[in-house]
């Protein structure tokens, strides 16, 4: 369970809007402000603990649908309309301090039922090359109205179409996002103080069995180590996804798209609000703009991103396989 940085904050439904961190890597100060002073003022060794982002700032996830009448017809198509994520799936985000939790162990719990609700995650330029062989790679507006990258997950509203009924990922890649839980990096005093964070409502954390947080004298344990390691690298590369979205938006390449599907039983649902990059577009840029596009290596992440649109063919199948299950059973 890799800890990654600070999630890009998203609005609305379950895909993360990312108010993207800034480049430095962040050192793990563990709840530890600035001269030793908290929010309020008050010397304290904790950092103020997250609070939940409003309905309208959550971060990642399905798109929401109303829920359609009962006299409904069966084809008559739902929609879901998908924004910036936030925490998702961070139930009781804290900031991890030394002395409170001096004690604290952690034990892996082999299940990935902590994201079955979501349909979506924020998704980073590192990760399109493994992700578009399966995952549909689109774009949502983020808190500041930024496109922001997303793996889709599911069709419906609180679905993840790739964890099972136990708990196991049927996919073959699974997004730095989930990967990182139960860390998480969050803010500090300030928007750019950074300070490693946990889900204590993670069930892998106790004071009896698993792996120590911190050693003896305070410093961090391995596995805090290789925490604090995956945050930093997830943050790095979250600014880099940042830089490609505002390129993007820049050279006004992005178009919404609609994407309509309609399973084996005649249900149809449509899902609005994304964006994806215009090939007609992208073909008439200058020789300039072409050749900035492919020494940054964005225009290797465009076309990634376009071919893992037929991933949705896929996220379809899997969404008649899982009714077809609910019928028999």
């Amino acid at each position: 369970m890799p800890a990654r940085k600070k999630p890009p904050k998203s609005r609305g439904s379950k895909a993360v809007s990312s108010r993207t961190a800034k480049a430095e890597v962040a050192k793990s100060k563990f709840g530890q402000s600035k001269a030793g002073q908290s929010r309020a003022g008050q010397s304290s060794g904790h950092a103020s603990p997250v609070k939940p982002a409003p309905a309208a700032k959550q971060q990642g996830g399905a798109p929401s649908r109303p829920t359609p009448p009962a006299n409904q017809p069966v084809n008559k198509p739902d929609t879901e309309r998908p924004a910036m994520p936030t925490l998702l799936f961070y139930q009781k985000p804290i900031a991890l301090n030394r002395e409170a939790h001096k004690s604290l162990k952690v034990r892996s719990v082999p299940s990935f039922a902590y994201s079955a609700t979501i349909n979506s995650v924020p998704l980073t330029v590192g990760e399109f090359a493994a992700a578009a062989r399966q995952l549909p790679i689109l774009f949502v507006p983020d808190a500041n109205k930024n496109p922001s990258p997303i793996a889709l997950l599911g069709l419906r509203r609180d679905e993840n179409l790739f964890v099972e009924a136990e708990g196991r990922w049927s996919g073959s890649y699974i997004p730095a996002f989930i990967r990182r839980y139960p860390f998480v990096l969050i803010e500090g005093n300030t928007p750019t103080e950074l300070t490693v964070g946990i889900d204590a409502a993670y069930p892998g954390f106790n004071t009896e069995v698993g792996e120590p947080m911190f050693n003896e004298d305070g410093t961090e344990g391995p596995g805090l180590k290789r925490a604090i390691e995956f945050l930093n690298t997830y943050r790095l590369d979250a600014q880099r996804t940042q830089d490609l979205a505002l390129t993007l938006k820049r050279l006004d390449l992005f178009i919404p798209r609609v994407i309509t599907v309609q399973n084996k039983d005649g249900a149809k649902y449509n899902l609005e609000g994304f964006f994806v990059v215009d090939e007609q577009k992208l073909g008439k840029i200058d020789e300039k703009e072409a050749g900035a596009l492919l020494r940054s290596g964005h225009l290797a992440w465009i076309y990634m991103h376009l071919l893992s649109m037929h991933n949705i063919a896929d996220l379809s199948t899997r969404l008649d396989a899982r009714t077809q299950v609910k019928k028999t059973a």
